[in-house]
């Protein structure tokens, strides 16, 4: 039983050693209110996908015009729409924690984040 516990002991020290990121999180961001929708339009599970858990929303800050993603995202396109108008996507990088959005376009703007299987979005204002 000792042998059993001491086992459990260092794969809980191991495990919390391996989740710990070092993620700049600052003090001043303002934090987004994302809606979470399920992508249909590519919606390969042809609605036999089932469903055990709700959607978790991801923390998303942003301060400037920098966004912090903490990581949380498996590869993401970026789009910042003005109405039905795309003024702006890019590809982030999968595990990303920061995405720089462009200066010079300041407004306010649709931001939608998409990852193939949900559309994450939110308005967002962008200052010069």
């Amino acid at each position: 039983m000792k042998r059993f516990l001491l086992i459990l002991s260092i794969l809980a020290i191991v495990l919390a050693k391996a989740s710990a990121v070092d993620v700049f999180y600052p003090d001043n961001a303002t934090w987004l209110q994302l809606n979470v929708t399920k992508n249909d339009v590519d919606n390969k599970y042809n609605g036999n996908m089932p469903s055990r858990a709700p959607i978790r929303h991801p923390t998303i800050g942003m301060l400037g015009n920098t966004l912090y993603l903490y990581g949380q995202f498996q590869g993401l396109t970026l789009q910042l729409l003005d109405g039905d108008a795309e003024v702006y996507s890019i590809a982030v990088e999968p595990n990303a924690d920061e995405v720089e959005l462009p200066g010079g376009m300041p407004g306010v703007y649709e931001l939608r984040l998409s990852d193939g299987r949900f559309i994450y979005s939110c308005e967002i204002e962008l200052t010069d």
